[in-house]
């Protein structure tokens, strides 16, 4: 039932509502009404300027078609409460990803769809990255050199070498059991009061400390790290363990020298230091003993010290500092801002961020330097260790199964990566001219002939091609690879091919279809329900038996021939079939459907179903994934009732 607006929300909370928020009308489909953060999601000057806009003008033009039928679809149900994920593009050329979720409203006296959105554009990027992630995580685990434990509803399911070692565990003690198992008894309920809570916020990254007991008894105190993370398609926790016992009786000991100093910490912050024009000490701060070691004494007395580098770089900063004064007095502040290099009592090094002003006098004429030391050896440290993960990606990016090779708009090599010869164990310098004739065979040459010509004359384009190359073992071995030209690209300015040596593929996809039986035991034996649904006839063709047991049949040959709408409730059989029938035409796995059916049995059962788009036996049909989600409906309807119950109290 249409709402009012004012039953929704004033105006004054419409704009400044953190999500994007819009009023769309259903005979237009243009906006009528928006808030400063739509505005700004979109890339509009103010909310103003978007009335009157179409939300289909910011959809690429593949998706128009689709958006359009869902949103005539939603209107003409007088739901919008469904949410969907989208891709958009803003007034500035920006890419952006909307989460949005709607609901039909009245306004001004009309019938109006309100558009709640959310900018997701962060969180899509990092899914893109979750299966490489997934395995980069699966290497890292195996080869660590610290304790890390992996953790699936509060359970062991993983632990690495280190972690077993820490504890004197054999993998055989240690998974499958709760985590909680080997802690303290005084530190499991808050352990599991912290694992209850997170369960509730979804992705999480923390730190806590535990007391851990070892296979001998032994109490250790560690520190854990978890994070959420997908394992083996799952969801879990990744815990790195930190032995910190040595770290925490060093503490408690310091916890008693504290009580009798805190006062002389708790306001140790930079170092400050003032001298006079000829550089001699006139003050120091105490905290010049905490940062380099030395005492305000030893300082004062001029026993701190810096590098050389670092001396040569402050006494260059400092001549040129009284040479711009002596040329153009007052016009000189002191010296820039520099790291530099001081050397610690005990002969280590530590990275300070030094800066340097002249101090004047009433009459504007300098008479001291006053300085400022800002501890930043960690971030150097950082730096460093940044500087060497590059490094290290770099070396796995050109060390990599796949080889690339960028070619110039002429079809010159212009760069090629270390593994290249790997991949065809041939080296040319050009992919046209005599040594094509050399590597590829003669039926391939052709093609690839008409494939750069193509490609070249097209910008952004890519495209996938499988050639014949010739091994130095004298065999003709099958490269796949794929093109894309960022000829356009003044980063790459090139059609950058990435290929590999697909010859042992080939054969592997050989082997693996002989594996087909194995994966049939698989799908017969799964807990989740899944049915094969023939687009030509409407009917199951294909049911395991979990299937069967969610539509309170005996067997999965029972559920064969059945048509799944007779199952659904009468209002949702529409809808339903248009959204598998838009899952088949798009070709891609359909989005999450939330439907009530009743079981043969008499059962009535929420379930969530996942259409993705197959063949059976050469003919289209869905391939279709259902979960018992009811006692999660129940769950969420308790709430919902609760909610509206304090709403109206309020």
């Amino acid at each position: 039932m249409a709402r009012r607006l004012g039953e929704v929300a004033s105006m004054t909370l419409f704009d400044a509502m953190i999500e994007g928020a819009v009023l769309i009308r259903p005979d237009s489909g243009k906006v009528v009404l928006a808030n400063r953060a739509a505005a700004v999601m979109f890339g509009y000057i103010s909310p103003e300027a978007m009335v009157g806009a179409d939300p289909l003008d910011h959809m690429p033009q593949e998706d128009k078609g689709r958006i359009a039928g869902i949103m005539a679809g939603y209107f003409v149900e007088g739901n919008l409460q469904k949410q969907m994920d989208v891709k958009a593009i803003a007034l500035d050329g920006r890419e952006v990803w909307v989460s949005a979720v709607g609901v039909q409203i009245e306004y001004e006296g009309k019938t109006a769809g309100l558009i709640l959105m959310k900018d997701i554009t962060a969180q899509r990027g990092a899914e893109g990255s979750l299966v490489e992630a997934e395995e980069r995580q699966r290497q890292i685990l195996d080869n660590a050199n610290e304790s890390i434990l992996v953790l699936q509803d509060g359970n062991v399911v993983c632990a690495n070498r280190k972690a077993l070692e820490l504890g004197r565990f054999s993998e055989e003690d240690i998974r499958g059991r709760p985590f909680v198992d080997f802690l303290l008894p005084e530190d499991r309920e808050r352990v599991m009061r912290r694992y209850l809570k997170k369960a509730e916020s979804g992705d999480y990254v923390s730190t806590f400390v535990v007391r851990g007991v070892g296979k001998n008894g032994s109490i250790r105190w560690s520190e854990i790290r978890e994070a959420s993370f997908t394992w083996e398609g799952k969801a879990a926790e990744i815990c790195l363990v930190k032995d910190i016992t040595e770290q925490k009786r060093a503490e408690e000991a310091l916890e008693v020298s504290e009580k009798r100093y805190r006062l002389l910490t708790e306001n140790v912050s930079d170092v400050i230091w003032v001298t006079d024009l000829q550089l001699k000490p006139t003050y120091f701060n105490s905290s010049v003993t905490r940062l380099l070691g030395y005492s305000v004494e030893e300082a004062m007395g001029g026993a701190m010290k810096m590098a050389p580098a670092a001396l040569d770089a402050a006494a260059k900063a400092f001549k040129e500092a009284m040479d711009r004064e002596e040329s153009n007095p007052g016009s000189a502040s002191g010296a820039p801002k520099m790291d530099l290099e001081y050397i610690h009592k005990d002969g280590s090094a530590v990275w300070a961020e030094t800066t340097v002003s002249l101090l004047r006098d009433s009459k504007g004429h300098p008479f001291a330097l006053l300085g400022i030391l800002h501890d930043v050896s960690e971030r150097r440290k950082m730096e460093e260790a940044l500087r060497k993960s590059e490094e290290r990606f770099r070396a796995l990016i050109e060390n990599a199964s796949d080889a690339i090779i960028v070619l110039s708009a002429k079809g010159e090599i212009v760069y090629e990566s270390p593994n290249s010869q790997r991949a065809v164990e041939q080296k040319v310098s050009s992919l046209l001219g005599p040594q094509l004739m050399q590597v590829i065979h003669p039926d391939d040459v052709k093609k690839v002939l008409d494939l750069f010509e193509w490609m070249k004359d097209r910008p952004g384009k890519s495209v996938d091609a499988e050639v014949r190359f010739k091994h130095k073992d004298g065999a003709w071995h099958t490269i796949e690879g794929n093109a894309r030209n960022l000829l356009r690209d003044p980063r790459v300015n090139g059609i950058v091919i990435n290929y590999r040596n697909t010859t042992e593929k080939r054969r592997a996809e050989e082997a693996l279809r002989d594996s087909e039986t194995k994966y049939r035991r698989l799908f017969e034996s799964t807990q989740t329900a899944i049915e094969v649904i023939s687009m030509e006839t409407g009917c199951v063709v294909l049911a395991n038996e979990a299937a069967a047991r969610m539509w309170g049949f005996a067997s999965a040959h029972e559920v064969i021939g059945l048509d799944p709408m007779d199952f659904l409730q009468p209002e949702d059989r529409g809808w339903v079939t248009r959204r598998m029938a838009e899952t088949l035409a798009a070709q891609r796995l359909g989005e999450t459907m939330e439907l009530r059916v009743q079981a043969s049995d008499g059962r009535r059962v929420w379930v969530s179903a996942m259409a993705a788009p197959t063949e059976y036996q050469g003919k289209p049909a869905l391939l279709v994934s259902l979960l018992d989600i009811t006692r999660r409906r129940e769950v969420e309807d308790t709430l919902r009732a609760s909610e509206e119950k304090y709403r109206l109290l309020a």
